[in-house]
């Protein structure tokens, strides 16, 4: 793709354009999810950035999707199964992808295709599939 390192959220948040933020933390707490404050508000749990053509979704400062030129996603769990990184993905994605949990597992469902979910799986908007 390019010489940068998109999961590098401080140097994306300086050199990249900030689309969205929103839901932040209070200041002057000690994170448990190791977020570090950016604002006067403290640390923002979701951060969208413009960087390359690329839009990267950032969840607690964590690198959770990808979406280049618009044509293709890629997603991770960045090591947090959580519903709320699940709510999040299923947030930014077309109403065609689904990602949920069945049995302990997590999946990605594109128009009915079932896939298991792991970190780095593909979604081609173009042709709505998984790789």
């Amino acid at each position: 793709m390019s010489d940068y390192n998109p999961k590098d959220f401080e140097t994306l948040y300086d050199k990249g354009a900030v689309v969205r933020e929103e839901s932040y933390h209070q200041p002057g707490r000690d994170y448990e999810c190791g977020c570090i404050n950016i604002t006067d508000k403290g640390a923002y749990r979701i951060t969208v950035i413009d960087y390359n053509s690329n839009r990267h979704f950032y969840l607690h400062q964590n690198l959770i999707a990808i979406r280049y030129n618009n044509t293709e996603f890629k997603l991770r769990h960045a090591d947090h199964k959580t519903k709320l990184t699940k709510r999040t993905l299923n947030k930014i994605l077309p109403s065609t992808v689904d990602v949920f949990q069945l049995d302990k597992q997590w999946y990605v469902e594109v128009n009915g295709e079932r896939k298991e979910f792991e970190n780095g799986v593909r979604i081609d908007l173009k042709t709505e599939t998984t790789s």
